[in-house]
């Protein structure tokens, strides 16, 4: 049998073999292919022989069928469109088969990924959470040694402060004298002003 037993299946791909061959398909070497990969039939018998004169048609579009009793077939057909797109029909759904379930998987694994790195994440969580802080005796010296000076920074700031003062004690000596100068420069503006 066919890697998946279907027989409708095995034949069309006999058909598209032959037609890469450009051999054609005939009436009975269909047959024989067929009872090679291991579908049987016994034409003798009149729902083998209706039901593969059936295949053969819907294959090749003839309705012509040898005499059984010859053993070969006369005329050579190539497989119809239809049957020819049916298979190519059949492919796309398998490999879309084949991509659906390596998707599905892989998309499976990175759920349980995910899942189990949450699950380890939580689980360090909460062992943090109840499990003691421990500080190190080196880290505590460290921070004992460690002093501030703050009248360091109180005699900078009041440095500041000071030098903050005479700046603007400059500015207004400055400003005190733009005005000396522009009374001396331009008496008759000071007198519309006043």
């Amino acid at each position: 049998m066919s890697e998946d037993g279907n027989l409708y299946i095995t034949a069309l791909q006999y058909a598209e073999n032959r037609l890469n061959d450009r051999s054609g398909v005939g009436y009975f070497e269909l047959r024989d292919y067929l009872e090679e990969k291991g579908f049987k039939f016994n034409l003798e018998k009149e729902s083998d022989l209706s039901h593969y004169r059936l295949l053969y048609s819907q294959i090749t579009d003839d309705y012509s069928y040898p005499d059984a009793t010859s053993g070969k077939s006369k005329f050579i057909y190539n497989p119809t469109l239809e049957a020819y797109f049916r298979l190519i029909e059949y492919k796309e759904l398998h490999e879309a088969r084949g991509s659906s379930k390596a998707a599905m998987t892989r998309s499976t694994i990175a759920i349980v990924l995910s899942v189990l790195s949450m699950v380890i994440a939580t689980g360090i969580s909460f062992y943090q959470i109840n499990s003691p802080s421990k500080i190190h005796n080196d880290t505590i010296r460290a921070f004992q040694e460690m002093r501030y000076d703050d009248g360091a920074l109180l005699k900078q700031i009041k440095s500041l402060e000071s030098s903050n003062h005479e700046i603007v004690k400059k500015l207004d000596l400055i400003e005190s004298e733009v005005k000396s100068a522009n009374k001396s420069m331009f008496p008759s503006t000071n007198a519309l002003k006043n």
